[in-house]
């Protein structure tokens, strides 16, 4: 059987810090984009941190919240899109909420035929038995 992990994550490459974008950032400004992927996958905006966030991102780093994230855009790391910043590579390592979304849908779909195959007679919660799907 496998191992489920048991809460959300975000992908995070372990050449990170030899990262040259990051290295040229500063650690501080490191520190603010790991807290920024956490911080966008927990609220799951495609990778979008809205400005007016910043500070709850940046919540006991040192230095300017501004100065790492003006950091993190010179670097081509996060990208200035008005009201917020966008991470550069978030699709590259998670789903985007559509993709996310047809996968809920999939593994929904996936679970009512498991359930339908389970039951030897007609049960009426059933959406195949109940003719609104097709099995």
């Amino acid at each position: 059987m496998a191992r489920r992990i048991p809460a959300i994550f975000v992908p995070l490459d372990v050449n990170l810090p030899h990262d040259d974008a990051i290295r040229a950032a500063g650690p501080w400004a490191e520190l603010l984009y790991v807290r920024g992927l956490a911080y966008a996958k927990r609220c799951r905006p495609d990778g979008a941190i809205p400005k007016y966030d910043l500070a709850v991102v940046a919540i006991a780093i040192p230095g300017s919240a501004k100065s790492h994230a003006a950091a993190l855009v010179a670097a081509g790391l996060w990208v200035d899109k008005g009201d917020h910043w966008g991470i550069r590579s978030w699709l590259k390592w998670n789903l985007s909420i559509e993709e996310q979304a047809a996968e809920k849908e999939r593994k929904r779909l996936g679970a009512i035929l498991t359930n339908h195959k389970k039951h030897a007679e007609r049960v009426e919660s059933c959406p195949i038995c109940r003719g609104e799907m097709s099995a």
